[in-house]
């Protein structure tokens, strides 16, 4: 460094001198949001996990996945590996939910996977019934 030229060295210098206040930003910020979560429990979320491979669901998009699966189970296509790709928290949860039967406490997610697929099963099923029975009443 000490062959560098003076404005190099002077924007080394000042890159540390940038560093060191983004590091006391981010302290400050780190103690404001422990007191906050200790005055108010569940104020401050946790940051959610970036770079994750999983599909993330949306509330808005769980009517269109569950149509989605629907339409695969009618054409006889397996389903469990694309529930298994999806977390428990809150995408199985709020799959579950949207079927009517989350209860209050969760089962572990082989579980809460199979009573999807069954409730998703069973749902088809209950409209191909009902798609024959308007059917054979024309008649």
């Amino acid at each position: 460094m000490s062959g560098e030229p003076d404005d190099i060295r002077a924007l080394r210098q000042e890159i540390e001198a940038l560093r060191e206040v983004v590091q006391e930003v981010a302290r400050q910020l780190l103690r404001i949001e422990r007191r906050v979560r200790a005055a108010i429990p569940g104020a401050v979320g946790r940051r959610p996990k970036t770079g994750t491979n999983r599909p993330h669901v949306i509330e808005q998009t769980i009517p269109k996945i569950i149509e989605e699966l629907k339409s695969k189970i009618q054409r006889d296509e397996q389903i469990d590996g694309q529930l298994r790709q999806y977390l428990v928290k809150p995408e199985l949860e709020a799959l579950a939910r949207n079927l009517g039967i989350a209860g209050a406490k969760l089962p572990p997610k082989d579980e809460l996977i199979r009573r999807i697929s069954a409730r998703l099963r069973q749902s088809v099923l209950v409209a191909a019934g009902i798609t024959n029975a308007s059917g054979s009443t024309k008649n």
